[in-house]
């Protein structure tokens, strides 16, 4: 029997295999789903698994005991020493472009639970039902940005797709964690949390979620382009946008672009184009000298 696998490091499935799960039937409560053959939590209908929109499930644990270990020091060191503890979850956020009927959303929650430990999936936070007993804790949430698409989301969408839950179009993993801080101490200010979010996560490809994601839109508005006036200008033009944008033109390339778009090609660049240009030459096989 070929295995699934949905670990919290990677995510894999064999190729080209459909797999259909049996034996779901609706419980006797209304809004309920239970499916037999493992013991796990009722799956809830969410109200956002029936209108569309991003549904959330959550994890536990993101990181296994040693690696929060490791982490814990790490925090101790850099962040505060008021930190005693640190808790950890992913959160699978997924966008539906259409609802889920209960017995989809079931094989859903079949897909993203642990094949033995299914009880530590659920719908509901588990780091927030910690803090609603402590008050000296606090969540921080990081994930892939807005902008683009993961290969975790794409691989996991074709997985969904495999096993006819066509309704899923994005799901990004997000990681959540607990910082609980010793009894008496100070709240983290806003600097401590910058310091952790720094250490767990990548600015690069990733960002910190101040609150639960409700879209994958995103508020970033691209830069106009913008037209540069070389055969006005001359070199200065250049310098002026190399400083601006940085784009490391030395001498040399201010010389030979100023030349190349008045003399040459006889037009003005654009913002776009000289941008793409101090990529190309960046790259170690076009780098001019060494």
């Amino acid at each position: 029997m070929s295995q699934r696998c949905f670990h919290q490091q990677h995510l894999c499935w064999p190729r080209a295999q459909r797999v259909m799960v049996r034996n779901i039937r609706m419980s006797s409560s209304p809004g309920t789903v239970v499916s037999e053959g493992f013991d796990s939590p009722l799956v809830e209908k969410s109200d956002s698994a029936l209108n569309g929109g991003i549904i959330h499930l959550y994890r536990i644990p993101f990181l296994q005991e040693s690696e929060t270990m490791e982490l814990l020091k790490k925090v101790k060191a850099k962040v505060s020493a008021n930190i005693a503890d640190i808790m950890t979850e992913q959160c699978f956020n997924i966008q539906l472009d259409n609802p889920l009927t209960p017995e989809k959303l079931s094989t859903l929650h079949w897909l993203l639970a642990e094949t033995y430990e299914p009880e530590k999936l659920q719908t509901r936070s588990f780091l927030e039902e910690e803090v609603s007993r402590s008050s000296s804790a606090v969540i921080v949430e990081v994930g892939p940005r807005m902008t683009f698409s993961t290969a975790f989301s794409s691989n996991a969408v074709s997985i969904c797709k495999s096993i006819s839950l066509v309704e899923v179009t994005r799901l990004e993993r997000s990681r959540r964690y607990l910082l609980r801080l010793e009894p008496g101490s100070d709240p983290l200010d806003e600097s401590q949390l910058k310091e952790f979010s720094a250490l767990v996560h990548d600015r690069m490809t990733e960002c910190v979620y101040p609150n639960k994601l409700t879209s994958f839109q995103s508020d970033v508005v691209p830069e106009p382009v913008r037209v540069v006036p070389v055969i006005e200008r001359g070199k200065e033009a250049l310098e002026e946008i190399n400083v601006k944008m940085g784009l490391a033109f030395d001498k040399q390339d201010i010389d030979y672009y100023t030349h190349l778009f008045r003399d040459d090609i006889e037009r003005n660049p654009t913002t776009v184009e000289l941008f793409d240009i101090a990529q190309s030459n960046s790259e170690h096989s076009r780098h001019w000298f060494f």
